[in-house]
């Protein structure tokens, strides 16, 4: 009886270019009211392991996370399906806010309590699953730090005044991958959720942002599994063709390429079932058909299947189940 490579050994295999009879698979939602403590962070992100036994463990804090320490304010929001924490108070209100933000001790503060989930994560997991802990661009934090469309005005007035709070955040950004590398992690899920269409031109991104972005993913390019997640529709996913290094991880939305052309461009790729579809509102049987019209089309070697982003909290079980025995079955069209 052959024995198939799993967890970290398979994801190693497949990202090196090695063709595998089965697919890594992975995926994620938040975890209300236990991304405020690390224990019962912890424990709500090993229990979800232990439910599917996915091939990676990524720790999902509130998406809030980074910002506490700014002085940043948030909220539960029970009204979001993913459920995730709303902001109820900013903290940039001038232009010269920017230059004032705050360099960060990841040992303190907020930011600590993600720092010891992580290792209270690795210490429990055992040590052939790659765990990856959620990190969030400079770029995203600093839309999140002003109110809604300030970054925007204040980044075509003053550019040098936002680049100015661009480089803090991206300087706490860089001691926050030291400390969960310290910690355990075998990589960062870095998530860009402003590399798009509808909020930046490409060229406005890459003179203004995308050096924070790679600053982050250059932080953790010693840690043996990254995963770049481009959110949302419209990804400028050009800008980041020559950050090889991590996996790309992206919707596959009208607005985005087909993963087939992202595969053979850049030689590996994760994405699989939109979360607001058949994944969490159709039945077993329409899951199915859907990820297997995937595994057919994107064969590998590279490709890591993986809901495009954060699954809602009422995703059924059973669905879940299908995804990841689909790509636990050894296929025939795959070596």
């Amino acid at each position: 009886m052959t024995i198939l490579p799993r967890h970290g050994e398979l994801l190693g295999l497949v990202l090196a270019g090695t063709p595998a009879p089965i697919c890594p698979v992975f995926a994620h939602h938040h975890h209300p009211a236990a991304d405020q403590d690390a224990g019962m962070l912890a424990d709500a992100t090993l229990a979800w392991q232990a439910r599917f036994d996915l091939d990676l463990v990524k720790l999902t804090p509130a998406s809030t996370w980074q910002l506490r320490d700014y002085g940043v304010e948030d909220a539960p929001d029970p009204a979001d399906a993913l459920g995730r924490r709303r902001i109820t108070r900013t903290i940039v209100e001038t232009m010269s806010d920017w230059g004032r933000l705050p360099l960060l001790n990841p040992g303190g503060g907020f930011a600590a309590r993600i720092v010891a989930a992580t290792r209270l994560i690795r210490r429990r997991l055992p040590a052939g699953i790659p765990l990856l802990t959620t990190l969030y661009g400079p770029a995203s934090l600093a839309v999140k730090l002003a109110p809604p469309g300030m970054f925007d005005r204040h980044r075509h007035a003053d550019p040098n005044a936002v680049a100015q709070g661009l480089a803090i955040l991206t300087e706490n950004c860089r001691r926050l991958v030291t400390a969960l590398a310290d910690a355990g992690a075998d990589g960062i899920f870095l998530a860009v959720q402003t590399a798009r269409k509808p909020l930046f031109t490409a060229d406005d991104y890459a003179s203004l942002c995308l050096s924070g972005d790679l600053a982050c993913l250059a932080a953790a390019s010693a840690l043996p599994f990254n995963i770049l997640h481009l959110h949302g529709d419209g990804i400028h996913h050009e800008l980041f063709a020559t950050a090889r290094q991590a996996l790309l991880h992206y919707d596959p939305s009208p607005g985005n390429p087909a993963p087939e052309s992202l595969l053979a461009s850049r030689g590996s790729l994760s994405t699989g079932p939109r979360p607001d579809g058949a994944i969490t509102h159709g039945t077993a049987a329409r899951c199915t058909d859907e990820v297997a019209g995937l595994l057919a089309r994107l064969k590998g070697p590279g490709f890591v299947l993986a809901p495009g982003c954060s699954l809602p909290l009422s995703v059924p079980a059973a669905n879940l189940d299908m995804l990841v025995q689909m790509a636990r079955t050894p296929r025939h069209d795959r070596p």
